[in-house]
């Protein structure tokens, strides 16, 4: 997603009807340590996406998927919702927050025909595009650095203590599963 033509060309290949968006940088701690590669990667890229995709008429549904820490934090012990604030105080948070704003500036400017308010793309063909957050997934698969349960496993593995990074923070755990049928749903519903 960070080559433009070569996403270009992928998408003249394999003429998909439908794209879903999870490259990212999705570390937070790599956030702080490489910013400018996890701006380009989460924003450019994003933008990089929608671009392509704008000159494809195969696509018919286009899921860009973000992360619950799209929000300006409130450091509260309430939940999010839909009318909160976009922000990020990390590179992380805010480079995903600006995806989201990327995405609909992105669908209103160049997708959306504004006299029959439907989604469409420059070859006249429809679309339905969305974005889709999710944010503390457990499940196989994902051996990043700094993730809880791989840390817990790597450290029984090396037979050291296992360290909880923020023991006061609570978070909410949804498995890998769930967040993928959540997403299938929502991609069905576009196309």
């Amino acid at each position: 997603i960070n080559n433009y033509k070569k996403f270009q060309e992928t998408l003249k290949k394999s003429k998909p009807d439908i794209v879903i968006h999870l490259a990212a940088q999705p570390i937070v701690n790599i956030g702080y340590t490489n910013p400018i590669e996890t701006f380009k990667t989460n924003i450019i890229g994003t933008a990089t996406v929608l671009e392509a995709i704008r000159n494809h008429p195969s696509v018919k549904a286009v899921l860009i998927v973000t992360t619950d820490k799209v929000y300006a934090n409130k450091e509260s012990n309430i939940g999010y919702s839909e009318k909160d604030t976009l922000g990020g105080h990390d590179p992380y948070s805010a480079s995903k927050a600006a995806a989201e704003l990327i995405t609909e500036s992105m669908k209103l400017s160049f997708f959306t025909n504004k006299k029959e308010n439907i989604t469409k793309n420059n070859n006249d063909t429809q679309v339905g595009i969305a974005t889709a957050r999710a944010g503390n997934i457990i499940g196989g698969g994902d051996w990043s650095t700094d993730r809880l349960i791989p840390d817990i496993v790597n450290s029984v593995f090396k037979n050291k203590d296992i360290i909880i990074r923020n023991p006061s923070s609570i978070r909410p755990w949804q498995h890998v599963f769930d967040a993928i049928s959540g997403y299938l749903i929502l991609i069905e519903k576009l196309y």
